[in-house]
């Protein structure tokens, strides 16, 4: 009999832990998706919500991340960036100057890490696990760099982190290029990052593909957000983390 409550408290705790919700807002502008995020935010820090994953194509911007050396990484004046129709807009996400455009696939995560016992370090690697797992469904041969969070190829950088914590509940995400063109991208240096090539899904398999069809495979490999939680000893929350 204790055998038999012991496993179902388990899979109570599994559902639990597995229990979020994943949203598609489509295309909408930045600012408007940072004001969902920050709504949900405040209702997750009251328990109102669960978990909640929130995917969206922005129009194209420019967001610059607290680390204040960032904004001296543009390697063109904000006027040129007005007049090619690209905003600027300074977050409080970690790390310095990332793009978001059309054709990439943002994933904003807004995850209460107490209650789900893991650390800002770890959960990156989670974030990082699912981009991992997603492009090698797509025949991808992918990688990590230890200190510089996000996933690369043999190309160049593919997939982009940056987040931010509150009271324990996370804001922001990432970011993974899946086609259109890739020349905004010299125009600033990506992360801080000298020499830092950027691709794209397109450009490594050399076909198209839809932000859609990456946007399905997203939701089965999302899984591994909640795999094992709270099965590894807490470690420090930061207030942030590096989009690099």
């Amino acid at each position: 009999m204790e055998k038999t409550e012991g496993r179902e408290q388990k899979a109570e705790n599994r559902r639990q832990r597995t229990d979020w919700n994943v949203i598609d807002l489509g295309h909408v502008p930045y600012r408007e998706a940072w004001e969902v995020q920050e709504r949900l935010r405040w209702q997750r820090q009251k328990g109102e919500i669960s978990d909640t994953i929130l995917l969206v194509e922005h129009s194209p911007v420019i967001t610059i991340g607290r680390d204040p050396k960032g904004k001296k990484d543009f390697l063109e004046s904000p006027e040129w960036f007005k007049k090619n129709g690209i905003e600027i807009i300074e977050t409080n996400r970690g790390g310095k100057l990332t793009y978001h455009g059309p054709e990439q696939l943002v994933a904003y995560f807004i995850f209460d890490l107490k209650e789900a016992n893991i650390s800002i370090h770890s959960f990156v690697k989670r974030i990082e696990k699912i981009g991992a797992g997603l492009l090698h469904h797509f025949g991808l041969e992918v990688s990590f760099r230890d200190g510089n969070p996000g996933v690369w190829t043999p190309q160049g950088k593919i997939l982009f982190i940056g987040l931010h914590v509150s009271r324990n509940v996370t804001l922001h995400g990432m970011a993974l290029n899946v086609g259109g063109s890739l020349a905004v991208w010299e125009k600033f240096i990506p992360c801080g990052l000298q020499d830092c090539a950027v691709t794209s899904m397109e450009k490594e398999l050399q076909k198209k593909i839809s932000v859609d069809t990456v946007k399905r495979e997203f939701r089965n490999q999302a899984s591994l957000i909640s795999e094992n939680v709270g099965a590894a000893p807490r470690e420090p929350l930061v207030s942030s983390c590096s989009c690099s």
